[in-house]
């Protein structure tokens, strides 16, 4: 079989899913997990984040863990933040947010927005939904009724809502507009008048009395709710602040509500994975969010495994090669299908070192190379070194994305600039030189050099996988 006829997936894991007819039980079959995951640990709620760098394979991951605790496609979900929540929808959301004074270090204090009670509505919303739609998971009772009544999905006008989902709010209240006898043995309401039709109450109450109901549901089958693209990107300051706050709080609710399930021995699953840098950015914010998506959380990295042709991500290559052929092929797809040596240099060396030790990079190699030279029967050293520039530009475009999410447009583009004459073997030295020359000519670089240091730089392009030690 040609390299072209082989369908070893999408670069992108988000990608697979999308797809019409995607054949799930094929995924799972060929499914590499990682050494430091357990699955019985998400389906226990020990742990229900994950994190790591783009492209690391959290959202397969995630994918593949929910599958794993409810098959039934109806019974499970995925919301996607940075997808289905665009920055018109995030600015109604902030809109309709209560703001607090917060305490962003010892020499500034500004404003944060609370959005605990926004988003822990939201995730109840979507468990919610799954109910509605899928009765059958659940007992038909008293406490699934007042749960959905609680939440306006019984067809009621109960709120008026903004983004389909949340109760418009006032403050930090909300205003009940039907089943007030219901409400009065959930909540404190308040009337303007004794006759008065409508009444308010505190969002938060409110939002604790639905968990109440629902941590009472007796459940007759599992219900999972997948949170994925957790990401924030530096367009401005003030809009970068809040998207970290929202991520912020957003962590704290899946944290609650995991806490309530497994205290209440109840079978809801919410898990979550988020890009490990915008977890480093929220840390200063404040509140201990480093702490617990390191307590409740599982990091995924490949570098620990040392490197050889069994290498995890090359066994993960070997798998998918293997499955594409088919069932009937019982070889080595990694000696049938690459060559020993690329340019003199060892097949794992030159596969793993070039993809930072990420899935969608190496994938994001091979699909090059099957893309340019469909005909050829294997991966051999014509292939992939002919792909080799192609590849590399799409792989600093990578790295743009990334410092996307602590720099800002302007500052990614000076970077860009100076690391785009470096060799690849450098000193620290003839980075600042580069760097200097860079700012004679150009106002951006100039600009940059001033407020950040290329040691620092150079830091965080290693933290990211970018740059090592020779």
């Amino acid at each position: 079989m040609n390299i072209g006829d082989l369908k070893i997936g999408m670069v992108d894991g988000k990608e697979e899913f999308f797809l019409d007819g995607v054949d799930e039980p094929k995924f799972h079959s060929i499914f590499l997990i990682p050494e430091n995951v357990r699955v019985k640990d998400f389906v226990d709620r020990s742990v229900y984040f994950i994190t790591g760098f783009r492209g690391t394979g959290k959202t397969s991951l995630l994918r593949y863990t929910l599958g794993e605790i409810q098959p039934r496609s109806s019974l499970r979900t995925v919301s996607l933040f940075k997808s289905d929540i665009p920055e018109e929808k995030r600015i109604r959301l902030s809109k309709h947010s209560g703001a607090v004074i917060a305490e962003h270090d010892s020499q500034k204090m500004g404003i944060a927005q609370d959005f605990k009670s926004s988003w822990t509505w939201f995730l109840l919303d979507q468990i919610g939904r799954i109910i509605l739609n899928s009765p059958e998971c659940s007992f038909d009772g008293k406490s699934r009724d007042d749960f959905l009544r609680i939440l306006g999905l019984t067809g009621e006008s109960t709120y008026k809502k903004v983004l389909g989902f949340l109760p418009k709010l006032s403050g930090a209240n909300v205003t009940i507009g039907a089943d007030l006898e219901f409400f009065k043995g959930k909540v404190d309401l308040e009337f303007e008048t004794e006759r008065s039709t409508k009444a308010t109450a505190s969002f938060s109450e409110v939002v604790d009395a639905a968990i109440a109901c629902l941590t009472k549901i007796e459940f007759k089958d599992k219900v999972a709710l997948g949170i994925d693209e957790l990401e924030v990107f530096f367009i401005t300051t003030e809009q970068y602040q809040r998207d970290l706050c929202m991520v912020r709080y957003l962590i704290f609710s899946v944290d609650k509500l995991n806490r309530c399930f497994r205290a209440s021995n109840q079978q809801i699953f919410v898990i979550a994975s988020i890009r490990r840098e915008v977890v480093d950015a929220i840390g200063p914010l404040g509140q201990e969010v480093t702490r617990v998506v390191h307590d409740r959380g599982v990091s995924l990295s490949w570098h620990h495994a040392q490197r050889s042709i069994n290498h995890p991500l090359i066994e993960l290559v070997r798998k998918k090669i293997s499955a594409a052929i088919g069932p009937e092929y019982d070889g080595d797809a990694i000696s049938d299908y690459f060559d020993p040596k690329i340019d003199g240099e060892d097949l794992d060396a030159f596969l793993l070192d070039r993809s930072f030790y990420r899935p969608r990079d190496l994938m994001l190699r091979l699909t090059f190379a099957q893309k340019a030279f469909p005909a050829r029967d294997k991966f051999d050293t014509h292939a992939l070194k002919e792909t080799e520039s192609d590849y590399s530009s799409q792989l600093w475009s990578e790295i743009e994305y990334e410092l996307s999410a602590s720099l800002s447009p302007d500052e990614v583009s000076a970077v860009t600039s100076i690391f785009s004459v470096i060799k690849r073997l450098f000193f620290l030295k003839d980075l600042e030189d580069v760097g200097e020359k860079k700012a004679k000519y150009s106002k951006n670089v100039e600009s940059f050099l001033q407020s950040h240091s290329l040691g620092d730089v150079c830091n965080m392009l290693y933290t990211h996988g970018a740059l090592g030690n020779d």
